[in-house]
């Protein structure tokens, strides 16, 4: 009996160890094919200090007190829109960020002099720092949209956190009818992530971005 085992177990584990490694051989292949197949940005992604304190600032304004991956997702949007080739993006995270379009700033916080007056929390602008930093050298590397979401070019306060604010911070937001409609008019919902849903044209792009 006890022989019978021993060859069953010399028999069967050196095959389990060869299937086991050929698996993890034919994974790493399946990966390497995804990342080829991935569409890949025009624009080589090296940021200068200055877009990366932009970046910072951003972070902070729009998702201090939120989610870590709220954040990210934002920095997401805002790095899109500056390495997409459309014109009607500027090609710089600065320039991204300070747009204003139609008379409409793009991020609220810029035209908000009140508040950008004020000192920044330590933590929060600790943590937008050090998440901006990660992402000028993940995005579109280790860091993609989720969804096969590669238009996602916008994002606003979702409808149910909107509701759970008062009627002073709603109008705190700024958020203006035109900007309401323009959301209802051209965009589609594809995620939310805390308490900011985030959206892409309808009409698509013609350079998505790199998905997961």
């Amino acid at each position: 009996m006890r022989r019978s085992v021993r060859r069953i177990i010399q028999k069967w584990v050196p095959l389990l160890f060869l299937i086991g490694v050929f698996g993890a051989l034919l994974g790493s292949i399946v990966d390497d094919v995804k990342m080829l197949e991935r569409p890949k940005p025009k624009r080589q992604l090296v940021f200068t200090e200055n877009e990366i304190g932009c970046l910072r600032e951003a972070l902070y304004y729009e998702g201090r007190g939120g989610l870590e991956g709220e954040q990210i997702m934002q920095g997401m949007v805002i790095i899109a829109r500056a390495t997409d080739p459309d014109p009607q993006w500027p090609k710089t995270i600065c320039g991204v960020v300070h747009q204003v379009m139609k008379g409409v700033a793009q991020f609220s916080y810029w035209s908000d002099k009140p508040l950008m007056e004020k000192l920044p929390d330590p933590f929060d602008w600790s943590r937008a720092d050090r998440l901006a930093r990660w992402l000028s050298k993940a995005v579109w590397r280790e860091q993609f949209f989720p969804h096969n979401a590669g238009c996602v070019r916008s994002y606003k306060m979702s409808d149910a956190a909107l509701r759970k604010l008062s009627q002073k911070a709603t109008a705190q937001l700024r958020v203006s009818p035109r900007s309401l409609g323009y959301f209802e008019r051209t965009q589609n919902a594809v995620f939310t992530v805390g308490s900011h849903t985030f959206y892409e044209d309808k009409g698509g792009c013609r350079e998505p971005m790199p998905t997961a």
